[in-house]
Parts: structure tokens; C-alpha cells; sequence
């Protein structure tokens, strides 16, 4: 196995071992190999969620410092985006818009502590298309401007004008994908998924609209593939999916994922994300 591949192994065997809350130090790693898995983790934006088994591992001082510097970076940048998102979600439900929140907190809740999730922006997702052009206005009259520059078909982008971070208003779950059936039912799965919308306690006494288990299920689906045939596909991606089938009560929410996943002709693909998950990352095997 080459030094590469070998990398590609332990910095796996890391994020399983944080999966199942390994903090026995029993992999032993020299200093070179453990900087080699640290910036590895860091750069698919999973580092803090592996801080508990990396200090087990008997890093280094300087090492320890570095990680506890990224650590703490990606905790604050959350919390400033958990209550940003408060803020405007209040706004437009005070004007009668219901929005969804997608990744951001309703995916980072499912993980041991919310905080250790990477988030760069908020996500809202309209759950009527049609209050597109208030829910515009109502972002634009409480401090956000629309960004000069849109990459994707399926949202606007704003700026919010005092702290710089990107609001996304989602119109839709994904953008098309130029494959009729695909694109069919995805669209047939939203009349559905905005039906059923939930609301879900966070910290206590903090409301949000959040999708059903079964439709965050099908997003998180959507959203890797979208990535998958675009951009690029991460560690982080995969960790979603791991800690939402791993949380408690997600396997009632299998039947009706698993309908729209046929539907949108996207069974396959879950299958190999999930079989995935479960021979590298700790996914329960049910």
C-alpha cells in the first residue's frame, strides 16, 4: 500500500473511530503520519468531530494547538450562524413566510454536538415557491443585499450586509439536473416534502421549520449527487448521512425515503452511499 493510500486509511479509521466514540488511543501513529491525517480532516472539514480520538492519539503540543485553533474557528462560525438564522427566519415568519432550514443546524443537531459540523452559510428553503418575491423583499428591508454574482438556478444568493455571511433562499431542494426523470421526481417529492414540514426544538426554547426525517433524508441524497457530478464529494458529505440514519427513531423515516429515492430513480446511488457508510464510517447496519 502506498504512503497515499495508506493516509487515505487512517484518516478513515480516525472518523470511524469518532463515529463510535473510540477514545482508547489504541491506534498508534507517528507524529509525521498523525500532521498527514490531521490536515486531511481539516480539509474535508471534518477535524473537530475527530478532536476527542486525535487527542487520545497523543498528539503534540503544537499539533494540539493548531487543531484546537481550527476547533474553536468552526464552533463560533456556527453559533453566529444558528442565531443569524433565528434572525431572519423570524422576520419572514413575522411576515407570514414559511421557510425550511436546510443543512446548517437541522443536519448538524444530529451529530454529537452540533457544533462540530462545518457551516459557511444559511440555508432557507421556501416552503411556498410562490413567496418568492416578499421573502426577497423581507431579507432585503433586514440588512441583506443580493450578491452580485448567482452559481446556481434553484436559489438566490443575499449577503448579509453587517457580519459578510451568505444567506441562500432556496426555491427548490436541488437544481435541475437535465435528466427528465430525475428532475420529475424531485419535483413530485417537493409538492410532498412541503406538505410535511416539521418543527423542531433547538436549544430548548428556539422553533425552526425543519424537512420530515424522510425528506432531509431524500436533500441530503440530492445534495450529494449534486456535488457527486459537480463540484466535488467530501468526507463531510458522507458524515451527514452516517449520523442522520444513526440517529435515534431514523429508521421509521426508511419506507417513505426509500419510495421517493425510487421514484427519483436514485436508488442505486443510495445504495452505494450507504454501503459507503457502513463498510468506512460506522453506519448502524440496519
Amino acid at each position: 500500500m502506498g504512503e497515499r493510500s495508506r493516509s487515505k486509511t487512517r484518516t478513515l479509521a480516525v472518523l470511524e473511530g469518532a463515529v463510535f466514540g473510540k477514545k482508547d488511543g489504541d491506534m498508534k501513529l507517528s507524529p509525521g503520519e498523525l500532521h498527514k491525517v490531521v490536515r486531511r480532516l481539516e480539509h474535508h472539514a471534518v477535524l473537530p468531530v475527530c478532536y476527542d480520538v486525535l487527542c487520545a492519539m497523543g498528539i503534540d503540543a503544537t499539533e494540539r494547538e493548531h487543531i484546537e485553533k481550527v476547533c474553536k474557528r468552526i464552533m463560533l462560525q456556527n453559533y453566529r450562524l444558528f442565531f443569524l438564522t433565528l434572525f431572519y427566519v423570524r422576520a419572514l415568519e413575522e411576515a407570514g413566510i414559511e421557510v425550511a432550514v436546510l443543512k446548517g443546524i437541522s443536519v448538524g443537531w444530529d451529530y454529537p454536538a452540533f457544533e462540530t459540523r462545518k457551516s459557511g452559510d444559511v440555508d432557507l428553503y421556501l416552503v411556498d415557491a410562490d413567496d418568492y418575491s416578499d421573502a426577497c423583499r423581507v431579507l432585503y428591508e433586514n440588512g441583506a443585499r443580493q450578491g452580485v454574482e448567482q452559481h446556481a438556478d434553484h436559489h438566490v444568493s443575499f449577503i448579509d450586509m453587517e457580519t459578510g455571511i451568505e444567506i441562500e433562499l432556496h426555491t427548490s431542494l436541488v437544481e435541475d439536473t437535465g435528466n427528465t426523470d430525475l428532475d420529475r421526481g424531485v419535483s413530485e417529492a417537493e409538492k410532498e416534502i412541503r406538505r410535511r414540514t416539521i418543527r423542531r426544538s433547538f436549544f430548548g426554547d428556539h422553533e425552526l421549520s425543519v424537512l420530515p426525517d424522510y425528506g432531509q433524508a431524500l436533500h441530503l441524497l440530492l445534495h450529494m449527487l449534486q456535488h457527486f457530478i459537480g463540484t466535488g464529494f467530501g468526507l463531510r458529505l458522507l458524515l451527514d448521512w452516517v449520523y442522520f440514519w444513526n440517529g435515534e427513531g431514523r429508521l421509521s423515516a426508511a419506507e417513505d425515503y426509500l419510495r421517493l429515492a425510487g421514484e427519483c430513480g436514485l436508488l442505486d446511488f443510495s445504495d452505494l452511499v450507504t454501503d459507503t457508510c457502513g463498510r468506512y464510517l460506522g453506519l448502524s447496519p440496519d
